[in-house]
């Protein structure tokens, strides 16, 4: 990704405290390239120019200086100009400082549908020790650099989607099933299981899906030999679960009852004491449900907070490597691979985007709570 952002062929960066504009920082102060094609001003967010077809990157640092570490915050194709960008993720207290990167995307890359292309950048892994329902394997809080591009399914893999690769369909959930009512469920039978999630597929299962797909699309001609669709590593995960935000959900610090498909009577944060706050009126199906019914995250992605869990590459480790690091991979063997996301069957405290868990014997582990989305990727990464 290139630095870019100018105006006046001077570089300029806006602070924020809350909602509002604090002033402007010399150019001197911050390391980046002039490309005089390109534009910000500043108003109750940030009205950026710049040429019309090709991606940027908003990004924010907490301090000015020429080490400060820039955060991803969002990512766009310019439409039109100017495209105005408002920060809805804005802590309460403190300051931001903001710049506009291009970003390069591959063009002779044609992703299979319902992909969503994300840039490189930088994010914090983790929990904070004072999150409510944090477990004691999301910290230390990690900052994570993601160096490589990549496409990432919006949807969790369907049933319809993994039989056209697979021919069978792994699912326990299926149509006129009544799942639903061993769980005390008000969900119903399930009319449409195209739509739905795969579940009940084991780790390999999933891998031997990613493979079949890779091999399948560049005997198309549709990916080169040097990318590959495969699982996310957790890092990649919660990068596109997060998308820019630093609270336990990608919605807010809050998951309510109506917002995801968990249990909805036990909500998060937790009211007094106890783990969750619970809601009697809270809505629990009592199983999956299509995808997309939610609303999705400021990326453009669904259901990365409940439904089902979702396998990643990584083995479980307890807990973060800490600091600052590259492109992190979890291969130390251990006693499962990770899932992330939280299930239908969960309260909120486990669709949180820190959660992460280490599930079972990946060679024969079949759930009805557990399937995946796939990334498309350079190999090495």
């Amino acid at each position: 990704m290139k630095p870019t952002f100018a105006m006046n062929k001077h570089l300029h960066f806006a602070a924020l405290l809350g909602a509002a504009l604090l002033a402007w920082i010399p150019a001197g102060n911050a390391p980046a390239q002039t490309i005089p094609s390109l534009g910000m001003q500043p108003y109750t967010g940030i009205s950026v120019t710049g040429v019309v077809g090709r991606v940027y990157q908003v990004q924010y640092a907490t301090v000015m200086s020429p080490t400060a570490t820039w955060y991803a915050l969002q990512h766009f194709e310019l439409k039109w100009n100017p495209h105005r960008f408002v920060d809805n993720t804005t802590p309460a207290t403190g300051q931001r400082y903001y710049r506009v990167v291009e970003v390069d995307v591959p063009t002779n890359i044609t992703p299979v549908a319902n992909m969503l292309f994300v840039p490189p950048g930088t994010f914090t892994m983790g929990s904070p020790p004072d999150e409510p329902g944090r477990w004691f394997d999301e910290g230390p809080q990690t900052t994570v650099t993601i160096s490589h591009p990549f496409w990432m399914g919006k949807f969790e893999v369907t049933q319809g989607e993994f039989v056209s690769i697979m021919n069978t369909n792994t699912s326990y959930q299926r149509n006129g099933g009544f799942w639903y009512l061993q769980f005390g469920g008000v969900g119903g039978p399930v009319t449409n299981e195209v739509l739905h999630p795969i579940d009940a597929c084991t780790w390999f299962e999933a891998t031997n899906y990613c493979h079949t797909l890779t091999m399948q699309e560049r005997a198309a001609g549709r990916i080169p030999p040097g990318w590959a669709y495969r699982l996310p590593w957790e890092a990649e995960w919660e990068y596109a679960c997060r998308a820019g935000t630093t609270t336990a959900f990608h919605y807010g610090p809050a998951l309510r009852s109506g917002m995801a498909n968990f249990r909805g009577t036990e909500e998060q944060p937790p009211c007094g004491e106890e783990e969750d706050c619970i809601n009697p009126l809270g809505i629990f199906l009592g199983r999956s449900c299509e995808v997309g019914r939610y609303e999705p995250n400021n990326w453009g992605f669904y259901d990365m907070h409940a439904n089902l869990f979702e396998w990643c590459l990584d083995y479980w480790s307890p807990s973060l490597p800490g600091g600052s690091v590259i492109d992190p991979k979890g291969t130390v063997p251990s006693t499962g691979r990770l899932i992330r996301s939280g299930r239908w069957y969960s309260s909120a405290r486990r669709a949180r985007s820190a959660t992460r868990l280490g599930y079972g014997t990946p060679e024969t582990l079949r759930s009805d709570d557990v399937g995946f989305r796939v990334i498309l990727t350079p190999v090495d990464p």
